[in-house]
């Protein structure tokens, strides 16, 4: 099982344009065919969870007070399909989006998902404390 963290914006709206400016990046590079994806932080989950977290939040040059944790099951369960991005610079880099990505989406009910699972990042212990 895999889990993954998004870093804000968490609202609908951000979503989408998150999701059209993969598309468009895509389109830039001659990626073909072109993906709507939301960018995400992911890997298989050890032997817990919230080590997980604290490595991806750890090991990524994104940052944020909160984090959005999604599961890969609960993705699946309402039609979002994972698919790895990795880069230089975040190797752990994932896009979500609706069956092969190459289709815009409603991004409400992943917002839903990711507040529904929004946390404190655990790279920020201890951080203006």
């Amino acid at each position: 099982m895999r889990v993954f963290v998004r870093f804000s914006p968490f609202a609908a709206e951000r979503l989408t344009e998150n999701a059209e400016d993969t598309w468009a990046e895509d389109v830039e590079n001659g990626i073909a065919p072109a993906r709507y994806g939301l960018s995400v932080i992911g890997d298989e989950v050890g032997s817990e969870v919230e080590k997980t977290l604290e490595v991806l939040c750890t090991e990524t040059h994104l940052n944020g007070k909160k984090i959005g944790v999604l599961h890969e099951l609960d993705l699946i369960e309402h039609g979002f399909q994972v698919v790895p991005d990795p880069t230089p610079r975040e190797p752990k880099h994932c896009l979500v989006g609706r069956g092969n990505l190459s289709a815009r989406f409603d991004a409400t009910s992943l917002e839903s998902l990711i507040r529904s699972g929004i946390r404190n990042n655990p790279r920020q212990k201890g951080i203006g404390a």
